[in-house]
């Protein structure tokens, strides 16, 4: 393997979405701003011209949906909810994939984990993908970056892919929503589902530095920007 390729490997690679770099995936609300605004009789830059931003929604790699998913709320008569995924995780012809959404117990998390607008049910998205790194590197898996509002979170995690010889999979919570506007949200085939951003595991030294100039040396930084 090369010292810079990531491996997405599966039995069935002909058969599901493949991982795509998550720069073909540029969140709309990215695609959509102008590069300047006018603003007071003056010209402004925009975030799309912020190079920090631009690197976070175009570097690394995203893990799309294989399927279609629904997930339906309902509640009982003593306003407890249950939340059902379709199609269910029992089906075998996904499971031998390992495309599903599995589901776990709820002492297995902290309810701290759990913001506020989430249902504090903890899911679990399968993934179809065996993942491959170079010695001395591992991914870190997440929702993606400075994307648009979604309907479910991913819980971040890292993994070290060079060594971990079986499937990452994605712990993930659900937005709630009212039960007056509908039972169901619909995830979309194709939808990007997990950020993967593989990088160099190293052995850093932390150090704090007083500096006397520094104020000095970000006035020059301003006036050459």
């Amino acid at each position: 393997m090369l010292n810079n390729e990531i491996k997405f490997i599966s039995q069935y690679a002909d058969l599901i979405e493949h991982p795509v770099p998550i720069k073909k995936v540029v969140p709309n609300w990215y695609k959509e701003l102008t590069n300047y605004i006018y603003s007071s009789d003056k010209l402004h830059m925009t975030v799309k011209q912020c190079q920090p931003v631009l690197d976070s929604v175009t570097m690394g790699y995203a893990i799309l949906s294989p399927i279609d998913f629904m997930f339906v709320k309902t509640k009982d008569s003593k306003n407890n909810f249950k939340l059902e995924v379709i199609p269910s995780r029992k089906d075998e012809g996904l499971g031998k994939m390992n495309i599903g959404i599995q589901g776990h117990a709820n002492e297995q998390i902290n309810k701290s984990m759990v913001y506020p607008n989430e249902i504090p049910a903890a899911l679990k998205f399968l993934n179809p993908w065996f993942i491959q790194t170079p010695p001395g590197y591992s991914c870190l898996f997440t929702s993606p970056f400075n994307t648009e509002k979604r309907d479910f979170r991913l819980v971040t995690g890292i993994v070290d892919t060079d060594t971990f010889e079986y499937y990452v999979n994605f712990p993930f919570f659900v937005t709630d929503w009212d039960l007056s506007k509908g039972q169901k949200k619909i995830l979309k085939k194709g939808e990007p589902i997990c950020l993967v951003f593989p990088f160099k595991r190293d052995n850093w030294k932390m150090n704090v530095v007083k500096d006397n100039n520094l104020m000095d040396k970000l006035q020059l930084f301003n006036f050459k920007t």
